[in-house]
């Protein structure tokens, strides 16, 4: 895969990010849960939004990098920006499991932790595979 598909895929995982977010936020209203669980999840929401600006702003960046340094300059934001998704869609696990904890004893709609895990995975399928040029990555 070349860095332009990369960063071209990466722009469109991190629009992948916003409209989950977007969709989790239009469903909430609809569905029972304590107030506390539901900021929870709007304060994921908001991380999701967040982070798909950060990754937009990263990656628009490399439109100013001299020729010279493009792909080196590239690469490093491409795995900072891929970085940042996974960071973003790990940390909708905690609210999944208290989503879980709290649709089993009846306080929260059965539907929330699906609606959640089913966006952490829309986003991490759109995410593009890892590149086979950078060797010294971990």
């Amino acid at each position: 895969m070349s860095i332009f598909t990369e960063v071209s895929a990466l722009k469109s995982c991190a629009m992948r990010m916003l409209e989950n977010a977007a969709y989790i936020l239009r469903e909430l209203p609809g569905l029972t849960m304590p107030d506390d669980l539901r900021k929870r999840i709007e304060n994921l929401c908001s991380e999701w939004v967040g982070c798909k600006h950060d990754v937009i702003n990263e990656l628009g960046e490399i439109s100013s990098t001299s020729k010279e340094s493009f792909e080196e300059v590239a690469e490093r934001k491409a795995r900072l920006a891929r970085g940042w998704i996974i960071q973003a869609v790990r940390a909708s696990e905690p609210c999944v499991t208290t989503c879980q904890e709290a649709a089993r004893v009846g306080t929260a709609h059965h539907a929330i932790p699906i609606l959640l895990m089913e966006s952490a995975v829309n986003i991490l399928s759109a995410l593009p595979p890892r590149s086979n040029r950078i060797s010294h990555e971990h």
